[in-house]
């Protein structure tokens, strides 16, 4: 939803206060459009007109308020032709016949900031998050017309690493008129850290991580909004100094369409401790983040693509747990330390050597261990239908072959059947993965009741036995 009306105003660089232009700010499928009359300094390339500068940070004043874009992109610019138009008989001024356009992601209201600016608590919503946080003080507790009192549901409060404290709690608003009357929960994420934090860490250590949460447990797309955030030198002298981020935007995703085939790793599953899932959740994706995102997958992409990046990032999942099992690692760095130091073979020959005697964990071996520490044997066979081995050779194979643009006698660089089938497998594998390690337990039966690993059990796509025999996997 887009309740915001263009504004006029005067806009400027953050590094540069001295050069300031009229323009107007407008919002344009979810991107902020800023029209300027003139021109700000940008530095391009002269021959292809690419941006050779990182994206300044604009600020704005209009109407009695300060604004921030934040994520600015430069659009175009249009100006005079040589020599400069004459209008009865006088010269314009050049630089008022030019205009520039600027794109921004976001826009804060209330403050001029740079992406240093740090700020000690902060709020907002995630479209889903009543879903997973299904806590309420209404259900079955609140009637408007009883004498019963409502009671606050406990919020769900952890500490993360760094610092963060972050909490999942709903407030309340009501509301009482003449002839009407009304009562409504809202649930909110709020997070706060000592010594403060940038909106880059709120974005890629709190929010992102758990927008990708939520994506994964409810299997739909996920977004934030209703960001609030509170400048960490105000506080103490100005307590109401709120920084609105994006004011009087919601995403369509915020209404909410509910699946309850995927709403199953939730807090209406007694299985599921939520307060541990965020925590650890938060923990990981500090340590290694491209396994959560790739499930989120907010950008599509091409088939093949899609393919090389999810079982590349279940490998990545896997060496960050195991990193340690590249046997003989230090034994072989203390070997190419000693042939350097008496001048034995060249630099090349001397790494060779080293990787030579460090035993390397293959891919099929990482994707086949994945599957197997998601839970026990039983719950590892039907995962994939007993097949674990041949899939996790099938997978390789295929990242293998796409990734490098190989080809194979089978033809699966063009077996779109497959590809989804190894696509959508490595998908749920990786997921399972990421669930546990997060404290969701594997014999719960929780995943039996996900779409997304019952559609996977019943996939008719590939037969991984025959498909892993063609691509000449040797039975063992």
């Amino acid at each position: 939803m887009n309740d915001f009306a263009p504004l006029g105003g005067v806009w400027w660089r953050a590094d540069d206060p001295s050069r300031k232009l009229a323009g107007s700010l407008h919002r344009d499928n979810g991107w902020w459009r800023l029209e300027l009359v003139g021109e700000l300094t940008y530095q391009r390339s002269a021959t292809y007109g690419y941006a050779m500068e990182l994206p300044p940070v604009l600020h704005g004043a209009a109407h009695g308020r300060v604004f921030t874009l934040r994520h600015t992109r430069f659009l175009g610019s249009r100006g005079p032709t040589w020599p400069p138009a004459v209008y009865d008989g006088a010269d314009l001024i050049e630089e008022l016949q030019s205009t520039q356009t600027w794109g921004a992601f976001d826009l804060l209201e209330s403050i001029h900031a740079t992406e240093s600016t740090l700020y000690q608590f902060a709020s907002f919503s995630l479209s889903g998050l009543e879903w997973f946080w299904q806590y309420s003080g209404i259900r079955g507790r609140f009637n408007v017309d009883s004498k019963n009192e409502y009671v606050t549901p406990t919020k769900t409060e952890v500490s993360v690493r760094e610092g963060y404290r972050v909490s999942v709690e709903a407030l309340t608003t009501s509301r009482r008129g003449l002839r009407s009357s009304g009562f409504e929960e809202r649930v909110v994420v709020r997070v706060s850290k000592d010594g403060g934090f940038t909106i880059v860490d709120l974005e890629e250590k709190v929010i992102g991580p758990l927008r990708a949460l939520l994506t994964i447990c409810l299997g739909q797309r996920v977004d934030s909004f209703g960001l609030e955030i509170f400048p960490l030198d105000e506080m103490l002298a100005n307590p109401r100094s709120t920084v609105t981020v994006n004011p009087n935007i919601t995403p369509a995703s915020s209404v909410w369409q509910r699946n309850p085939q995927f709403e199953v790793f939730t807090s209406a599953s007694p299985q599921v401790d939520v307060a541990t899932l965020i925590s650890r959740w938060i923990d990981l994706t500090a340590e290694i983040s491209s396994p959560a995102y790739v499930l989120e997958n907010r950008q599509p992409s091409e088939l093949q693509q899609s393919v090389v990046h999810v079982v590349n990032a279940a490998e990545a999942l896997h060496h960050y747990l195991h990193s340690s099992e590249d046997e003989n690692k230090d034994t072989a760095e203390k070997v190419r330390n000693l042939l350097a130091e008496h001048n034995m073979f060249n630099s090349k020959k001397r790494r060779d050597i080293r990787d030579t005697l460090i035993r390397r964990i293959k891919l099929e071996d990482r994707l086949r261990a994945l599957v197997y520490e998601c839970g026990d044997e039983h719950f590892a066979s039907w995962l994939v239908n007993g097949d674990a081995d041949q899939w996790a050779y099938v997978a390789a194979k295929a990242r293998n072959v796409l990734a490098h643009g190989l080809h194979t006698d089978l033809g699966l660089e063009t077996d779109f059947a497959a590809q989804t089938a190894v696509l959508e497998t490595t998908r749920v594998v990786l997921m399972a993965r990421l669930l546990t390690l997060c404290g969701v337990p594997a014999d719960s039966g929780l995943f039996a009741r996900d779409g997304r690993f019952l559609a996977v059990l019943h996939q008719q796509l590939a037969e991984w036995r025959e498909l892993a025999t063609k691509l000449g996997r040797q039975e063992e």
